[in-house]
């Protein structure tokens, strides 16, 4: 026969059971933002566009990667961005990245077209979303990768094989421009 007490030490167990699991287990951003300020090298010939695109980890950019958050107009002298990165419906694997991609939208539209020219971003000297990285993106690891130290979820790229997880709703001031000169 169960008495009370059986059934108070068995929920008091499935509780504490709860707990411990859920301290082992990494909170995994899906949701975030990244907001900061633009900087163009060269004067584009049209207004310059910039979002973000998730790329698997076989391929690089291309009009086939999915856009995985809002586009932001740059104008053409650059400026002031605040991207709202959702991955909510997304299946991601290790090795999957998600790159700042700039355009110069010929066609107004909004929308990255193949015949329009892009820019990958990189950071300034001063960025401290994404430091000394080649380039502005962040990545994914199934679990804790030792070798690129980075936590399971997504992470920014800090270069010098830094990394930090994106555990935070709001990534600021970042300072970007575009890798090649516009013109």
């Amino acid at each position: 026969m169960v008495n009370r007490r059986m059934i108070e030490s068995f929920v008091l167990c499935v509780m504490l059971l709860f707990l411990v699991s859920s301290c082992w287990m990494p909170y995994i951003a899906e949701t975030w933002s990244v907001s900061g300020t633009a900087s163009f090298k060269g004067t584009p010939s049209h207004e310059v566009m910039i979002t973000a695109f998730l790329v698997p980890r076989e391929g690089c950019f291309d009009i086939n990667c999915a856009r995985v958050s809002n586009a932001v107009n740059l104008g053409t002298e650059g400026g002031d961005f605040l991207l709202d990165l959702d991955l909510t419906d997304r299946e991601v694997h290790s090795g999957d990245r998600i790159e700042l991609i700039m355009w110069e939208d010929t066609d107004d539209n909004m929308e990255y077209d193949v015949t329009e020219r892009f820019e990958y971003t990189e950071p300034l000297a001063s960025c401290p979303v994404f430091k000394n990285a080649v380039c502005c993106l962040f990545f994914y690891a199934e679990a804790q990768d030792d070798l690129l130290l980075a936590a399971a979820g997504w992470n920014a790229d800090h270069g010098d094989l830094i990394s930090v997880s994106v555990n935070v709703a709001v990534l600021s001031n970042a300072k970007i421009t575009n890798w090649y000169s516009w013109n």
